[in-house]
């Protein structure tokens, strides 16, 4: 039996919530999932950097990163690498004006730190690698270029980006989420 108010259909609330989880209400829209056996020393990784300038082609903390080399190393640090990771820097532009090689920058960063693509699952979880257009203004079949890493906190998400540099963002509000990677192993970062 159902329980439901005048006019909404009499569904219970295990039935509308399975039916969200089931169809997220609307393209783009994911669940998120919470790490605590993480997300401690992520959000300590996370704040070193925010404030960092926006310097492209750069992975200096507080000097300056863009968004690749800034997950690059975010990642570094959590998995406890000796020394930084080469990622192959490419120019600033590539993504925006190169639509068949903007998710090369993208590209670099996955085969240097070997990722899942999670997509499908409609779920993020903190340390994932979200993939969005690169270019706000965009129109047009999508171009995958610009990347965060999904924060601790309930959609929100570091990424680097011009004039702010790194700095904390909601993840509705970078725009529409075209991936999702999730770092292999990331147990490790706890």
């Amino acid at each position: 039996m159902t329980h439901g108010c005048d006019g909404c259909g009499g569904e219970s609330i295990q039935e509308v919530t399975a039916s969200l989880i089931a169809r997220p209400p609307y393209p783009g829209w994911y669940l998120w999932r919470r790490r605590p056996d993480i997300e401690e020393n992520l959000h300590r990784e996370l704040l070193r950097w925010l404030g960092t300038p926006y310097m492209a082609g750069q992975r200096v903390r507080g000097i300056g990163v863009d968004c690749v080399q800034l997950i690059a190393g975010i990642f570094d640090n959590l998995f406890r690498r000796p020394s930084p990771t080469p990622v192959p820097r490419l120019r600033a532009d590539t993504a925006i004006h190169c639509p068949d090689k903007g998710f090369a920058t993208v590209k670099a960063l996955l085969t240097a730190f070997p990722c899942d693509d999670v997509d499908a699952e409609k779920i993020i979880e903190p340390g994932d690698v979200l993939v969005v257009r690169a270019s706000f203004d965009q129109n047009g079949p999508a171009n995958l270029g610009h990347c965060l890493i999904a924060g601790t906190e309930t959609h929100t998400a570091i990424h680097a980006i011009l004039p702010n540099g790194v700095c904390m963002a909601g993840t509705r509000a970078v725009g529409e989420i075209l991936k999702v990677y999730r770092p292999k192993e990331k147990h490790l970062w706890a």
